[in-house]
C-alpha cells in the first residue's frame, strides 16, 4: 500500500512537505483533526500500477492498486436488535484501490436509479463508498510577519501595488479598528470608484527601519506585492491564524446566501481562490471549487473561480467577523451531508514512485494530500479488513 512519493502532506511541526520527505517523529494529522507521529518512512517504489482516487467534493490523491482505503459501504446493510426495533447501519470495511474500483463506485448495482418527483422522472447515483469525516485540523499558533486577518482582508480587497484596501463606507469603523489592532495607522479617503466606499491607507510611524516596519515592507518581503497569493507560510499556520485569515478573504471577497447559509468566495484569482478551498478544507469543512466565466455589461472578462461551503453556527471555527455577514450563518445545514466525502471516480493514472508511512494512531489513518484526504497510513498494528458499528473510532496516543 502506497501514495505518490509527490504527495503534499501538511504537517503540524514543519508545514507542508512530501510525503517521501517525510521523517520519523513529524506530526502529521488524524482525521479526527489531532497531530499523530510518523514512526517510519517505507523507501521509494518505482514500477507501480497508480490510480487517481477522486472524492465527490473534487479532491484527489494519487495511489497504488494496493493502497488501503477505510470506508462505509452503503451496499453492505447490517441490522443489529430484535426484529420491529432493528437498529440499521452500513458496515465499514477495508479494501484496496483495486478492491473498491472492480467492485463498483454506485451505490445501486445497476448504476443507478430513477425517482419521480411531481410526475417527472429523474435519473439518481449516488456513491457507495464513504470516507471517514475530516474533522478541523488543529495546531498551535506560530510567528508570523502580518497579522493573518489584516493580511487575507488585503489579499481580498487591497490595493496590490500599494498599502490599502476599499471598504463599504458601514464597515469603515471595523477595519479602522483592524489596522490599528494590528500595529498601524489607518488613514480613511474617498475611494473606492462609488460614493459608498472609502479607501484605508495602512500606514506605520516615522524613523529608523520605516520600510521594513511598514505594511507595504513587510507585503513586499512576503513576494506579495503586485502578486497576490497566499504563502505557505500562512497556508500552514496555526488553525485559528488559518481561521483568521480565512476571515479577512471572506469578510471582503465572499458573500454568504440569507437562505441556504452558503458560503461562497468569488475571485478571477485562482491562487486565492484555491487558498480558500484549502483553507475551508483544512478547518473542517466541505467546500468545493467551480469555475466560469465573469462578465462586465455583456463582455467576457476572463475565468472567475467560485468556492463553496456550508457552515453552521456550532461549528468549532467560524467563517466571518463582520457581523452582517457571521448573522447569516445557519443553526443548521438541512442534513444535507455537508461533511461527507464518498469516493465518487478511480481512474488508471501514469506510474509514479510511490511509498508509505507508518503512523502512531492505533487504526491508521492518517490526512495525506494537498486536499486532505482521509485515508489508510500503516500502523503497527495493521489493518482491519472490517469493522462494525463504532469500531473504527480512533485510539490514538495520549
Amino acid at each position: 500500500m502506497a501514495l505518490s512519493a509527490a504527495t503534499r502532506v501538511l504537517t503540524a511541526n514543519r508545514g507542508w512537505t512530501r510525503l517521501q520527505g517525510l521523517r520519523a517523529g513529524d506530526h502529521v494529522f488524524h482525521p479526527s483533526g489531532v497531530a499523530i507521529v510518523v514512526t517510519a518512512v517505507a523507501q521509494v517504489q518505482d514500477h507501480r500500477d497508480c490510480y487517481r482516487v477522486a472524492t465527490t467534493d473534487g479532491r484527489s490523491v494519487i495511489v497504488d492498486g494496493d493502497h488501503l482505503w477505510e470506508v462505509t459501504d452503503k451496499r453492505a446493510v447490517r441490522s443489529l436488535g430484535p426484529r420491529g426495533a432493528t437498529q440499521k447501519w452500513f458496515e465499514k470495511r477495508v479494501l484496496s484501490t483495486r478492491e473498491l474500483l472492480e467492485s463498483g463506485l454506485s451505490r445501486y448495482a445497476g448504476g443507478g436509479r430513477t425517482s419521480v418527483t411531481d410526475g417527472k422522472q429523474y435519473a439518481t447515483n449516488e456513491y457507495r463508498y464513504v470516507l471517514p469525516d475530516q474533522k478541523a485540523l488543529v495546531s498551535d499558533d506560530r510567528a508570523l510577519p502580518l497579522d493573518p486577518y489584516l493580511l487575507g482582508a488585503w489579499l481580498g480587497d487591497g490595493n496590490s501595488a500599494s498599502a490599502s484596501l476599499t471598504a463599504h463606507i458601514a464597515d469603515v469603523p471595523h477595519w479602522v479598528a483592524v489596522i490599528a489592532a494590528a500595529g498601524f495607522i489607518p488613514t480613511v479617503r474617498p475611494g473606492g470608484g462609488t460614493p459608498d466606499t472609502r479607501s484605508i491607507g495602512i500606514t506605520c510611524t516615522g524613523g529608523k527601519g520605516r520600510q521594513s516596519r511598514s505594511f507595504m515592507g513587510r507585503l513586499t518581503e512576503l513576494g506579495l506585492r503586485q502578486n497576490k497569493h497566499v504563502p505557505d507560510a500562512y497556508l500552514s499556520a496555526g488553525s485559528r491564524q488559518r481561521e483568521a485569515l480565512l476571515q479577512g478573504l471572506l469578510d471582503t471577497d465572499g458573500t454568504v446566501n440569507a437562505i441556504r447559509g452558503q458560503v461562497e468566495f468569488c475571485s478571477m484569482n485562482t491562487y486565492l481562490a484555491s487558498a480558500v478551498l484549502q483553507l475551508a478544507r483544512s478547518l473542517g469543512w466541505r467546500a468545493t471549487l467551480r469555475t466560469g466565466r465573469a462578465t462586465l455589461a455583456g463582455r467576457d472578462c476572463g475565468e472567475k473561480f467560485r468556492v463553496f461551503f456550508t457552515p453552521v453556527r456550532a461549528d468549532p471555527f467560524a467563517p466571518f467577523r463582520l457581523a452582517r455577514k457571521r448573522d447569516r450563518v445557519k443553526a443548521l445545514d438541512g442534513g444535507k451531508g455537508r461533511s461527507t466525502l464518498s469516493i465518487s471516480a478511480i481512474t488508471v493514472a501514469e506510474p509514479v514512485p510511490v511509498c508509505d508511512i507508518q503512523v502512531t494512531a492505533l487504526d491508521g489513518m492518517a490526512v495525506l494530500g494537498n486536499d486532505f484526504v482521509p485515508t489508510l497510513a500503516r500502523s503497527p498494528w495493521g489493518a482491519r479488513r472490517t469493522a462494525g458499528p463504532g469500531a473504527v473510532s480512533p485510539r490514538l496516543p495520549q
